[in-house]
């Protein structure tokens, strides 16, 4: 039995890292994004370019939460 939930949690943690990694790509391609965001919406520039600030904000605050909690409780 313990074997059947390291193995599951194994792969939740797989799963996990890989959505994980994808949603931080966007940051990458964010340039892709900026065209169609301000035609779907009919943005502007600026309001865009709030929009990818209000992201990297949440992703440092969420960054310096989580770092914290990996000292706390460690890696693993």
């Amino acid at each position: 039995m313990a074997n059947e939930n390291l193995e599951s949690k194994r792969w939740f943690i797989a799963i996990a890292d890989v959505v994980i990694q994808l949603c931080l790509g966007t940051v990458y391609t964010w340039s892709v994004f900026i065209i169609p965001l301000m035609k779907m919406h009919g943005w502007d520039g600026k309001t865009v370019q709030y929009t990818f600030m209000f992201l990297m904000f949440i992703i440092g605050l969420v960054a310096a939460f989580g770092g914290t909690l990996v000292d706390k409780k460690g890696r693993r």
